[in-house]
């Protein structure tokens, strides 16, 4: 597939891979704090488990109906102004800046956050390796703003397995997605 070079305008910022960043802050409450006590590590122990989901299942189900909702930006700049800095694996404070990251979660909507991070808090082990190296986004200033996902390969480089399985669940969370393959560029004479 080709990537429309409309949809890469001034609008648009590339990011690392979509697990990082925007999803282990949207669901900071859940990984961070268990019976309301804050975990002094970067990760909890259990989160590459089978135990993860269900030992929180109500409070990441809460979380999730609210992004899906449409609160996800809400709750983006709420774990930013209250966690800023704090070591947590998979965040880098420094890396996005808050609008940025608030951009994103617009462009991307609701039901598509939603419907990944359940699968990621179901198993992250899984999920969160395989993710494509860019989101790109614009906005149209109409409120029909877009974002896709883009892996990017080489021109002897091929999908892995995991790859794939990953750009499948995108797609059936409802994600636009697409293979950009990079060609050598031709030498001038």
């Amino acid at each position: 597939m080709r990537l429309n070079p409309q949809f890469v305008n001034r609008n648009s910022k590339l990011s690392p891979p979509l697990s990082d960043n925007i999803l282990d802050q949207l669901l900071y409450p859940c990984v961070y704090v268990i019976d309301g006590y804050f975990l002094l590590q970067t990760a909890p122990l259990d989160m590459e488990t089978n135990h993860f989901y269900p030992a929180r299942k109500s409070l990441i189900e809460f979380l999730l109906q609210k992004i899906h909702d449409g609160l996800a930006e809400e709750i983006l700049i709420t774990s930013w102004e209250l966690h800023m800095g704090t070591a947590c694996r998979g965040v880098n404070w420094d890396r996005h800046s808050l609008s940025d990251l608030r951009a994103a979660v617009s462009c991307i909507g609701g039901p598509c956050l939603a419907s990944l991070c359940r699968h990621l808090a179901q198993d992250y082990r899984s999920w969160s390796r395989g993710m494509p190296d860019l989101l790109l986004w614009r906005f149209h200033g109409d409120y029909n703003d877009e974002a896709k996902l883009a892996e990017v390969k080489g021109p002897r480089d091929q999908l892995s397995e995991q790859q794939r399985a990953c750009l499948l669940l995108l797609m059936d969370c409802g994600f636009n997605v697409e293979v950009c393959k990079v060609s050598p560029g031709r030498s001038s004479p």
